[in-house]
């Protein structure tokens, strides 16, 4: 059986990952979820409900979601919702554990709503191949996918601080939100990566 691969994607980092069961990226797309928030907002000076979204992928068991931890920063667990492709099926979700270094949240789901988990992998950050991603744009139930290529660099271990221009950002990042951090390793995505898309998978 032919595994597939895949990368996490949020911000400028990226985890290559591998489906224990898929054959195809359309297969391991089924794997995949809409992270849905809600939060208080104002609305022309009076309160209003504000609406996040992510994506996120079935890890470990058929329970539990990994997403970009900044979709579900400060968000409380009851205002977190998990949809399937073009909303077939949805359910509650829980912020289990956080990797803050890396921008990664874990999930609790509140039931089995039939996704497979898939596993991570190991990629070469100089990679020249040819990658998928499969997502959800922010305000669309319906998952899209998108061809993807790493930017290439002379390191051989990149890290965000490569990108990062900024003496103000760096003191952001690593002083104040404290996430991702500045040292940590990356992929280099040259392709654009659109709002929603933020904890994504790339095949």
């Amino acid at each position: 059986m032919k595994t597939t691969g895949f990368l996490l994607t949020f911000l400028f980092i990226a985890v290559l990952q591998s489906g224990s069961t898929a054959q195809t990226a359309r297969d391991g797309a089924r794997s995949v979820v809409k992270v849905v928030t809600e939060y208080p907002a104002t609305d022309h000076g009076k309160p209003a409900l504000g609406k996040g979204s992510g994506t996120g992928w079935c890890y470990h068991d058929n329970l539990h979601i990994i997403t970009a931890l900044h979709v579900v920063a400060g968000i409380p667990d009851n205002k977190i919702t998990i949809y399937t492709d073009e909303n077939k099926k949805k359910c509650g979700a829980r912020v289990e554990k956080v990797f803050r270094e890396a921008d990664l949240a874990l999930l609790a789901l509140s039931e089995d709503i039939g996704l497979t988990p898939l596993d991570l992998q190991v990629v070469d950050p100089n990679s020249s191949k040819d990658y998928v991603l499969w997502g959800f744009q922010h305000g669309v139930f319906q998952m899209g996918d998108a061809e993807i290529k790493l930017s290439q660099t002379l390191s051989e271990h990149p890290t965000l601080n490569g990108l990062i221009n900024s003496t103000d950002l760096k003191f952001i990042l690593d002083s104040k939100q404290k996430y991702p951090l500045s040292s940590v390793k990356i992929l280099r995505i040259s392709s654009p990566i659109r709002p929603g898309h933020s904890g994504a998978p790339i095949f």
